[in-house]
């Protein structure tokens, strides 16, 4: 009998010494950032068997914190896209922190207007404006058909050095059909990010026309989205 308890015992010292104190962020994988996504909007859910520690999600906040364990967790959240993914991160000795890539986008088949424009050799139009605490900036990207090429044409204002009014600035380079893929992907998310009554002090405005056809999004949700990514890539600013 005793031989029983102490093997009892060990076994239950076994499983404390394992587990494992975890902490949950939100993290943008693309630039390697801690997120500034609220962890509470992802809806987040860990599947696997785990005990609560700290709860910060009460309050504007990053991190989630529990024990576990568990060797593996997994974990089902909603990216800044609102799609619905899960993951399964490997616990080990020297992880103690995992992260949830809020910026993963999971791409889906459907025809955009990019693909729309070209086809029908129509201009691409997408006007954008940012309003924020200091102002707004406005900007417009064109995607023109010719005929042998397609012209990006990227039309912004800026305040030059030493001076308090705003100048003009026209960036124009042809582009390739790897760039024509960047802008369907971006013209997807942006569909997604129709968030016009979040509590973001920043607030962009999308509008898209490609002949008759129109859409209009108003973002607000602080998730980091803008088309910063797509300039990037387009290698136009």
């Amino acid at each position: 009998m005793q031989k029983i308890i102490i093997l009892v015992l060990l076994f239950y010292s076994s499983l404390v010494y394992s587990q494992k104190t975890i902490e949950l962020l939100t993290f943008d994988c693309k630039s390697g950032n801690t997120s500034t996504t609220d962890i509470k909007r992802t809806e987040f859910k860990i599947l696997t068997k785990h005990e609560l520690v700290i709860d910060k999600t009460k309050y504007w906040s990053f991190q989630y914190i529990f024990k576990t364990n568990e060797p593996k967790v997994k974990v089902e959240f909603k990216n800044i896209y609102k799609q619905k993914l899960d993951t399964v991160f490997q616990i080990t000795e020297n992880n103690q922190q995992i992260y949830l890539c809020v910026d993963k986008f999971k791409d889906y088949n459907s025809k955009s207007l990019i693909t729309k424009a070209l086809e029908k050799r129509n201009n691409w139009n997408l006007k954008m404006t940012v309003a924020h605490c200091f102002g707004r900036n406005n900007s417009k990207l064109e995607i023109i058909p010719k005929k042998n090429k397609i012209l990006a044409k990227y039309i912004y204002w800026e305040y030059p050095e030493n001076s308090n009014r705003k100048k003009k600035f026209v960036v124009k380079k042809t582009i390739s059909e790897q760039d024509i893929v960047f802008i369907e992907t971006f013209e997807k998310q942006m569909k997604l990010m129709n968030r016009p009554k979040g509590d973001c002090t920043n607030h962009a405005y999308y509008y898209l026309k490609v002949g008759d056809e129109e859409i209009k999004i108003e973002e607000s949700s602080c998730s980091g989205f803008d088309e910063t990514e797509l300039l990037t890539k387009l290698g136009i600013k």
